[in-house]
């Protein structure tokens, strides 16, 4: 049952990705707050958790991840 809680907990740990491409590579420019994406270079990062990441790669791309 804890393997669970814990998988749970992960889950809701927020990602970052791109607004553009929503790649999940997001770089940061040292130890500035400017981040960027590595996929394709916009700086529009948002963030969620990854179940409301997912959806929304599904809804884009029309596959899953």
């Amino acid at each position: 049952m804890s393997d669970i809680s814990n998988k749970e907990e992960y889950n809701k740990i927020p990602v970052c990705y791109c607004e553009n491409c929503l790649s999940l590579k997001i770089r940061t420019l040292g130890d500035t707050d400017l981040a960027y994406c590595d996929n394709c270079g916009s700086t529009e990062v948002l963030q969620c958790d990854i179940e409301n990441w997912k959806t929304l790669y599904k809804n884009k791309y029309n596959k899953e991840y």
